[in-house]
């Protein structure tokens, strides 16, 4: 994750962060991913952009659950829902992916989980930022 301060109050910057993750999981909801998959490579393969603010970090899949932050560690946790939309697909289903950052003394992690019904689309994207003191 970048490792500026403008991270905790840009819009912009959380929105793009989120977009992008949003749009990656979508490309990724019916592969098998393995843990530590390199999501640079597969977001390029896919034709995603890296967004400016994510260039140059690592970004890997991350199939384990959710886990607190260690000693030494402070987190700050963003939760975005971002509007429902007309659902293109209507099978419904629930899907979601997590991913790892790093670049720096600042790290990441990205869920994203979408619920598709019958008639609409519906994602939550949470946004982790773990910092060593």
């Amino acid at each position: 994750m970048p490792t500026t301060p403008e991270l905790d109050t840009s819009v912009e910057t959380l929105q793009t962060i989120a977009t992008f993750f949003h749009e990656a999981t979508h490309q990724i909801e019916r592969k098998k991913l393995r843990h530590g998959a390199d999501m640079v490579k597969i977001a390029r393969k896919a034709g995603l952009k890296i967004p400016p603010v994510l260039e140059g970090h690592t970004i890997k899949y991350d199939a384990r659950p959710h886990k607190k932050p260690g000693k030494g560690e402070l987190a700050r946790t963003i939760v975005l829902e971002l509007p429902p939309r007309p659902a293109t697909d209507a099978t419904p289903r629930q899907f979601g992916g997590c991913y790892n950052t790093s670049g720096g003394p600042i790290t990441g992690r990205v869920c994203v989980d979408c619920n598709i019904s019958w008639f609409s689309l519906n994602c939550k994207i949470t946004i982790t930022i773990v910092v060593k003191v």
